[in-house]
């Protein structure tokens, strides 16, 4: 069968399409409001193409949004599985189950977090060589939600399974959010975490805890970052990128908290709130 592009213009391809359509059973009339996916007091998790979350970012066609009966959706990327941003206030449109489908999903909420601008590089390394985040699933438990996904190695060979769970936190004048990764190991090991700078802006210092190390940076609209996390962090370290190292064995499980807070000011209140923030 020979190509189209060499028999059809783009105009007749669209004629073509227009016309096999008309075949079909009629379709049904919607209104806009039937395909606004509102949250309510669970977790709501929705997967489609994703339009790409900021300006010069990627679009993609595996896309994943978990909106929070708190407002805050959490946008990713299921090709290979990172977390893009998140939106505050409403949750989706969504129109892939009217016609004929394969429209986009459109997020509605505000933007309120870009991940490295909307274009994360892996977070997970091993031996200076970027994992595979393959796809397992998702999951809500009562007010929790997150997905599941497998390391693997460029050869193929599995290291672990993580569950991440994400949800929002606050602590006095300041609010953010937690991921929290599970990982239950499948071989023998070593896994980097590489946790970078999530944009533009400027460095402030380090601010460790009892339970958790901070960095702290001022970004461009005036308001400061905290970026902490439940492991010690490597010696590679530094204000721009932080390094963590998990170690496992078949069988062995391993669990690692990072949590990103926003706050108005850097104050001796906001450090009492980061030394506090563990517990909440």
């Amino acid at each position: 069968m020979p190509g189209f592009d060499l028999s059809l213009s783009e105009k007749e391809r669209q004629a073509l399409a227009e016309y096999v359509i008309t075949l079909g059973p009629p379709l049904p009339q919607v209104e806009r409001s039937d395909t606004i996916m509102e949250l309510g007091e669970d977790p709501v998790i929705v997967r489609g193409m994703l339009p790409p979350i900021a300006s010069g970012a990627t679009a993609h066609t595996r896309g994943l949004l978990i909106g929070m009966p708190s407002g805050m959706s959490f946008e990713y990327r299921l090709d290979d599985v990172r977390l893009l941003g998140l939106r505050q206030g409403d949750f989706c449109e969504r129109t892939d189950w009217v016609g004929r489908g394969g429209t986009e999903l459109k997020p509605l909420g505000q933007v309120v977090h870009l991940m490295e601008n909307g274009d994360p590089r892996p977070m997970f390394w091993r031996d200076s060589k970027a994992l595979e985040t393959r796809m397992l699933g998702t999951w809500v438990r009562g007010p929790e939600a997150g997905v599941r996904y497998r390391l693997r190695t460029e050869a193929g060979g599995a290291l672990a399974d993580v569950e991440e769970s994400v949800r929002v936190v606050s602590a006095d004048i300041v609010t953010g959010f937690r991921r929290s990764l599970r990982f239950d190991w499948t071989n023998t090991g070593e896994i980097d975490l590489r946790v970078r700078h999530p944009g533009e802006g400027r460095p402030i210092g380090f601010f460790p805890t009892d339970r958790l190390e901070w960095v702290i940076l001022r970004r461009e609209d005036g308001f400061y970052e905290c970026r902490g996390s439940s492991e010690t962090w490597k010696e590679a370290s530094s204000l721009e990128r932080i390094e963590l190292s998990l170690q496992g064995s078949p069988g062995s499980r391993s669990q690692i908290e990072l949590i990103t807070l926003i706050s108005p000011e850097w104050s001796q209140r906001i450090r009492n709130s980061l030394s506090e923030v563990h517990d909440r």
